[in-house]
Formats: structure tokens, C-alpha cells, sequence
């Protein structure tokens, strides 16, 4: 069931190229810079705007537009995240790496990520930022021979940092004072790198490769690994890991905030473990594991270590449901977050799913305000009649059920829950009653009324009837609590129609 999300496959690889290719323009561009700070709310209508403005000049079957338009939203943001990463490190916030002469160097590899050593190696090599950030941009991706040169053309400045008696002063990011220090043969000064409660350590190297990881430095994470001993790795690799993918959990779901290539160090740390610490970092951290290959582009390895981690109930139900909920939250932005949803729940033992089904309210809306109609029938076809019945009267999205998706205009997917529902012939009496009751002008208008009648004449649920009386009496219960809660006359009114 994977398989139809590993990248390696031709169609999958043309989606992210095509992707590529698309959001590589000026107007996307300039769009990526000016939304760097936004929100989700303020983010997701005009990046979908400017998508299907784009792909609108293209006649594509509608699967594939959708597929094309996710990769668009995913691409667009991993210039965002490019442009945050480097304004942060390098301490540049006026904008300069946001002009269009600078993210038009921008290079991709074939997954659709951005290639940051490669873009590096353009920005450096056409000098389109000052000495010393382009000084510090080689230091972080372990550029030594341009490390050397540009130290030459560094103003004196910006060198006497590094010449003060007392290093502790020194606000360069440890890295910048790693290569100072091998640059200049001060040998690797301790005072000069390492904390003080962090000086016992017996290697430098050994230092300087967890520093980089836990700062989400891929390049540099490859580069300080090779310089350890194979003994060295084989004792810290599966311990940082942990660490990593902890630190990409902290985010608590916030929106854009990856600007960390968190996820890159973990799958390249991942790439070197044997198939024992694999399984030991899966049971180690199951839940920061399995989020932190949610992130664009690894979603393919998700599904591969989730088979094993499911498999040996190493997530807690709360854990569990909280990952179901992560891709339900991001559902409009993260790339075949619908479809993983439903692979990843349906390879889910039944354990995980008796649990999270109880708490369906919490990621249903989520699916419904995107109008994906196939991810909310898989859901409604897995809810059993108590519960379907339930979400007449429980509260949902703030409110009733019903009345939100009456509020939002939502027709089709008030359609689909009644088809889905299979209610009985009583049953569906009480929800016609319901409705008359809770919107009494829109019953006048013929188009309403006709609704209704297809509620009555609807047979699909005909078989069902043996479940009348149970559908009334769980009915009944779910009035009277929302009345006990709220009050409310209305509940009142529809049991005395009842």
C-alpha cells in the first residue's frame, strides 16, 4: 500500500520535478518572501490562489491536478524555510537574501527540496552577500577552501571578535569559531568552542558532530561525522538520533516552523544505522520518530518504520491519536497528508482504532473544511451506527454538527453523512424534525424542502431498521445531555415532536 508514495517512482518524481519547475518564477518567488512571516490562515488561501492560477493554463485529469497543486504548496514553503534558516543564522533580517537576484540561485535536488550546500556554493561564488556572511555561509557548510580564501578578504572588524583575551564574548555561532580556530592553527582551544560543563568530552570532532545535528545542520552533521572513528559512531549515533528527532518534535504542530532541517539529519543519521539501532531509535522515541519523517520530502519512510512500530504497539493510544490529528490539522498543506492518514489508520491495529475512533470530532472538521470528501466517508465508514447517530446532537467544531456545515454551506457533505449514516426510517423522521425546528426559515424555501424530501425517500437505509429502537433511545440520551449542558429550548421542542 506504500508504494504508490515512495519517490523513486517515475510518476512521483515528475510531480515534484513539474512542482519544481512551477514554483521556480518570479511571482511565486517573490510571494515565498513576502508571506516568510505568515500564519497558516494567511498562507494557505494565497498560496492556493496563486497554484491554481498556474495550473489553470494546463488541461490535467483532477487527481493529478490535486497531486500537483499538494507538491506546489510543499515546494513554495521549502523556499520560506530556506530563506528563515539563513536570515537566522546569518543574522541578516533587511531582506537581502528575499531579492529576487538571490532566490532566483536558488538550486533543488529530485525530491523538491531545496539543494542548500549547492545554492551556497552560487552565492558564495557570485558574491551577491557581503564578505563576512558569505565567510560564515562557507563555515556552515564546511567549505574549507573558500573558508580560507574569504578569511583573507574579511575586514579586520569583523576579525578582532575572534582576538579577544577572554573568548566568552564571542557570539559567532561555534561553528565560525571551529574553523577560526582550525583556520588560524590554534589547535581546537576548548575555551574557545566547548561550554565549560561540556569539556570532558575526549573528542572535539565527537562535540562539534552533536552540536551541528541538534542544530539541524545536514552538511555540516555529514561533514563531522566522517571525521569520527568508526568506535565514535557506533556509540553516538543511535543516542543523537533520539535527540534530533525530539528537537523536531518541540514544534507542537506550529505552522512553517521547520526552518531546522531537523528532519534531513535525522534520515541521514538514519541512513548510516544498522537495521538493530533503527528499531532501537523506533522504540526510543516512536512518536518524534515517526512526526519528524511527516516533514516534505521523507512522508515514503514514514509508513515504512510506522508498519514497525504499530506493529509492537509502541505508541500510546494518546500518542497514536495525536499523530492521527497532526496530519488531519495540516491536511491542506502537507504533501498526501489525506492518503497517509488513511493508509497509515487503515494498517493500524484494532487497538489503536477502538480509541481514536471515540475521539473522531477531533480531526473530522479538519477533513471537512477542505472538502475532502473521500478522507470523511473513510472516516464515516468506520464509525459503528451509536456514533453516527451521536453526531446529531454532540457538539462539534464549536457547535452543533448539523448547523455548521448548515452555516458553512456544506450540502454535499451533510448529503454524505445521512447517506453514509444509514439511518433507519425513524431515525431519519427525527433528523427531518430536527430540522425544522433548528431552521424554521429556511423551511419555507423550496430548495430546503426538497432536501428533506430526499432525507424521507433516501431507501439506502431501509435494511437498517432493526436498529430503530436503539438509534431512539441513543438519540433521546444525546437531547437531553446537550440540553442539561446549553440549556436549550430547541431539544425540548424536538422531543415533544418526537
Amino acid at each position: 500500500m506504500a508504494m504508490d508514495l515512495y519517490p523513486k517512482t517515475l510518476e512521483d518524481l515528475a510531480l515534484r520535478r513539474a512542482a519544481v519547475i512551477l514554483c521556480s518564477c518570479p511571482n511565486m518567488y517573490m510571494f515565498a518572501a513576502r508571506m516568510k512571516d505568515a500564519t497558516k490562515e494567511e498562507f494557505e488561501p494565497e498560496i492556493d490562489k496563486i497554484s491554481r492560477n498556474i495550473v489553470a493554463n494546463f488541461s490535467l485529469p483532477l487527481m493529478l491536478e490535486q497531486d500537483l497543486l499538494g507538491a506546489m504548496k510543499a515546494v513554495s514553503r521549502e523556499i520560506i524555510k530556506w530563506v528563515k534558516f539563513h536570515e537566522n543564522f546569518l543574522e541578516q533580517y533587511d531582506g537581502v537574501l528575499s531579492r529576487l537576484e538571490n532566490l532566483e540561485h536558488i538550486c533543488w535536488t529530485r525530491l523538491g527540496t531545496v539543494d542548500y550546500e549547492k545554492t551556497a556554493q552560487v552565492l558564495i561564488r557570485n558574491k551577491k552577500l557581503s564578505t563576512e556572511q558569505c565567510f560564515k555561509l562557507a563555515c556552515l557548510y564546511c567549505f574549507f577552501q573558500d573558508i580560507k580564501e574569504l578569511w583573507k578578504e574579511v575586514p579586520y572588524s569583523y576579525k578582532k571578535v575572534f582576538f579577544k583575551v577572554n573568548p566568552l564574548p564571542i557570539t559567532e555561532p561555534r561553528i565560525v569559531v571551529f574553523f577560526y580556530c582550525l583556520l588560524n592553527r590554534r589547535g581546537y582551544q576548548e575555551e574557545l568552542i566547548l561550554p565549560p560543563e561540556q569539556r570532558d568530552l575526549s573528542s572535539i570532532f565527537e562535540y562539534m558532530f552533536e552540536y551541528v545535528a541538534l542544530q539541524g545542520y545536514r552538511t555540516a552533521t555529514q561533514y563531522f561525522f566522517h571525521k569520527l572513528n568508526l568506535l565514535d559512531r557506533l556509540h553516538i549515533i543511535t543516542r543523537l538520533a533520539v535527540r534530533v528527532a525530539k528537537m523536531r518534535s518541540f514544534d507542537r504542530c506550529f505552522y512553517l516552523h521547520e526552518y531546522q532541517k531537523y528532519s534531513d539529519v535525522l534520515r541521514f543519521l538514519m541512513s548510516h544505522m544498522r537495521v538493530s539501532e533503527q528499531r532501537e531509535l523506533c522504540r526510543s522515541a516512536p512518536f518524534e520518530t515517526l512526526k519528524c519523517l511527516l516533514d516534505w520530502p521523507w512522508q515514503f519512510e514514514f509508513l515504512r518504520h510506522a508498519k514497525y512500530i504499530l506493529q509492537f504497539y509502541l505508541l500510546t493510544n494518546e500518542k497514536y491519536s495525536r499523530l492521527l490529528f497532526i496530519l488531519a490539522h495540516n491536511s491542506s498543506s502537507g504533501f498526501n497528508y489525506p492518503k497517509l492518514f488513511r493508509i497509515f489508520f487503515r494498517m493500524s491495529p484494532k487497538k489503536y482504532k477502538n480509541y481514536t475512533l471515540t475521539h473522531y470530532s477531533h480531526f473530522l472538521p479538519e477533513f471537512i473544511k477542505i472538502n475532502d470528501v473521500v478522507t470523511v466517508k473513510f472516516i464515516l465508514r468506520h464509525l459503528n451506527v451509536k456514533e453516527k447517530v451521536k453526531l446529531l446532537a454532540n457538539k462539534s467544531m464549536g457547535c452543533n454538527f448539523i448547523p455548521a456545515l448548515v452555516t458553512a454551506g456544506k450540502w454535499d457533505f451533510l448529503r454524505l453523512f445521512i447517506r453514509e449514516s444509514q439511518l433507519a426510517n425513524e431515525s431519519k423522521d427525527r433528523l427531518v424534525a430536527y430540522f425544522r425546528l433548528r431552521f424554521p426559515e429556511d423551511w419555507k424555501s423550496e430548495w430546503f424542502r426538497e432536501f428533506v424530501r430526499e432525507i424521507r425517500t433516501d431507501q439506502s437505509g431501509a435494511k437498517y431498521d432493526r436498529w430503530a429502537s436503539d438509534c431512539k433511545r441513543v438519540f433521546r440520551r444525546a437531547v437531553r445531555k446537550r440540553r442539561n449542558e446549553d440549556h436549550s429550548e430547541q431539544p425540548k421542542k424536538l422531543l415533544r415532536a418526537n
